[in-house]
């Protein structure tokens, strides 16, 4: 959700209070209010009177339920001027030392006295084809050698010639080499529109916002929030937004991206206003009622050149009211002629009537007819949102200055905010490193902590395992030599209780599982196993039945017969025979031994097993 912020514009009559979201993305408006300024307190949007100023703000904020503090400031006022430049495509942060650098060109002013800043007019664009455009930086360094001479009078002209010469030769030097480097980079440039500000103007806004507890977020120029807003009502080609205020009106004529020309011409609704309330026949001698008078009812005529044939008193009148609209129409139309001088290729489309002005009745038919392009005042704002359903209309449209400030505002910053926020950032840089470093040997201390106690605990534990096992040592000794005795008896009955001793049992298993006329031929035996070759009258019909059954028996394993059987024939009873071999191996101490018992004896007896 986008930060809130209070927009205000302080005018010599008025003060204008915008509540808004501060994005320049389709911000949303969330209410806007107007309270009368303090009399004599703003001098051409000067604030003479902070104390008045911002205790009349403060209360239209308690008011309206506003507790935002940041603040943006628009600025109205003929001090402020502008010019159009041009600079090389550099970084963003490089741009303000390259408009530092060109101001005083720019504005016969005294650069002590002013702040500069700047507004982009688009994007960068390639250079045109006959286009110089310069960083200003040739300016400086004529400058310099200026005071070097006037600082230095022993410095010749031959002197200053021949360093001159030295700096041509080197940026020439310099500018072939890039050339060679990038030939084919068509080089880009940035038009910007330049603004000035005496600094007393703006400082005494900021000491207005201290003055209404507010942050100022930036400083904004009234023409530029206009332009800001209004351009995103172009649809196509160019068109000139007219905003007719109290005292003044400000012209700015642009296309959909970029402010083309900007004026201010010392005529407003006031003119008309006042005619209204000097002539008795209309009986508004109060400024609010010809005000109303002049919304409510058509008493502006369609043109300046209306004829009264019939000698009609009060169409003679309503003639007398429009002609006081000449000088504000004809200043308009000079600057339109002034425009179409330098644009003869973008002409007007159309006029966007907005401000205090809009609401005169008939002013658009005038302005239509009078300079021949149409007018009108939009129902609809593009580019900002409100929080609820209202209609577009002109007394919304006063505030069109306030919605734009949001967008890209000039931001007028004086040098000892600038040094101040620079410090305060120096010091809270400082600050955070310091606190980072206070966290980090905080955390540092608590693991150590931590890894304390955990190892004491650890420790702590180990320790009275240890102490609720002292009762039970000397047992475990006990049953522990026990373990070695039987194990020794274990070994000793091993090596006297051969495999050998079990052969008799072994044949006698061995001839139960063979046929009836098995008969042992022959016997050779080791501690591992044996082999035994036989002799039956029987042909054995399974062989693998055979060692399937014989390795059943206890005490051997791994029984195999010979897959090459012989037959024979008795030599007394002359019958045939069969003659095979059966061999088999031992099976072991260990591998008699159940679960427990060997779980028990095993290392003692696997030791000597691996003794062997």
């Amino acid at each position: 959700m986008a930060k809130k912020v209070v927009v205000v514009r302080v005018g010599t009559k008025t003060i204008r209070i915008v509540h808004m979201d501060n994005s320049a993305v389709n911000p949303t408006v969330y209410g806007c209010v107007r309270v009368p300024t303090p009399q004599g307190s703003v001098v051409d949007g000067e604030v003479k009177n902070i104390i008045d100023v911002s205790r009349r703000i403060k209360q239209a904020c308690q008011e309206k339920g506003i507790t935002t503090k940041d603040v943006i400031f628009s600025l109205s006022s003929s001090k402020i001027a502008n010019r159009e430049t041009t600079i090389p495509f550099v970084k963003d942060s490089k741009i303000q030392s390259i408009v530092d650098a060109k101001v005083g060109d720019m504005f016969p002013v005294d650069k002590e006295r002013y702040i500069f800043s700047y507004v982009k007019q688009g994007d960068s664009r390639e250079i045109g084809e006959n286009e110089e455009v310069t960083d200003g930086s040739e300016k400086e360094r004529e400058k310099e050698r200026e005071r070097e001479k006037a600082e230095n009078p022993e410095i010749t002209d031959d002197t200053q010639k021949k360093k001159k010469k030295k700096e041509k030769k080197s940026k020439d030097s310099f500018d072939e080499k890039k050339g060679k480097e990038n030939v084919k980079q068509t080089e880009r440039v940035i038009d910007l529109l330049v603004y000035a500000a005496p600094i007393d103007l703006v400082r005494s806004y900021y000491a207005l916002a201290e003055g209404c507890d507010f942050r100022v977020a930036g400083i904004e120029v009234d023409g530029n929030g206009i332009f800001q807003i209004m351009k995103r009502q172009v649809t196509d080609g160019v068109e000139m937004a007219v905003q007719i205020n109290r005292d003044n009106t400000l012209i700015n004529i642009m296309s959909k991206e970029k402010l083309l020309l900007q004026r201010i011409i010392p005529y407003g609704a006031t003119n008309i206003i006042e005619a209204a309330m000097s002539e008795p026949a209309f009986q508004v001698p109060e400024y609010d009622k010809a005000v109303r008078l002049l919304a409510s009812q058509r008493v502006l005529l369609h043109t300046l050149n209306a004829s009264n044939p019939q000698g009609d008193l009060s169409m003679q009148k309503r003639i007398e009211l429009t002609q006081s609209a000449s000088s504000l129409i004809g200043n308009i139309y000079r600057v339109m002629e002034y425009y179409n001088s330098r644009y003869r290729e973008d002409r007007i489309q159309s006029i966007i009537v907005t401000g205090n002005g809009a609401n005169i009745a008939g002013i658009h038919e005038l302005m239509n007819n009078e300079l021949g392009i149409p007018a009108r005042t939009p129902n609809e704002l593009i580019g900002v949102s409100f929080n609820r359903q209202i209609e577009v209309n002109a007394n919304i449209l006063q505030y069109v200055g306030c919605f734009g400030a949001v967008y890209s505002p000039v931001n007028f910053i004086p040098d000892e905010i600038k040094n101040k926020v620079a410090t305060k950032d120096s010091v809270m840089s400082i600050a955070a490193v310091f606190v980072a470093a206070i966290v980090l040997c905080i955390a540092v201390s608590l693991f150590s902590v931590i890894q304390l106690n955990s190892a004491a605990s650890r420790y702590d534990a180990a320790h009275a395992k240890e102490l609720s096992l002292l009762p039970v040592e000397a047992k475990y000794k006990e049953l522990e030599e026990t373990r070695k005795k039987v194990g020794t008896y274990r070994l000793i009955e091993n090596r006297v209780n051969t495999s050998n001793n079990q052969l008799h049992k072994v044949l006698d298993d061995i001839k139960e599982g063979c046929p009836d006329s098995f008969c042992i031929d022959s016997i050779v035996t080791t501690d591992e196993g044996g082999t035994v070759s036989c002799t039956s009258q029987d042909k054995l019909s399974s062989v693998s039945a055979l060692v399937v059954r014989l390795n059943l028996l206890q005490g051997i394993k791994n029984v195999t017969i010979s897959s090459s059987i012989a037959k024979a024939e008795n030599e007394v009873t002359k019958k045939r025979q069969y003659k095979y071999t059966i061999s088999f191996t031992y099976v072991t101490a260990l591998e008699l031994m159940d679960t427990v018992e060997l779980e028990y004896l095993g290392d003692i007896l696997l030791a000597n097993e691996e003794a062997k």
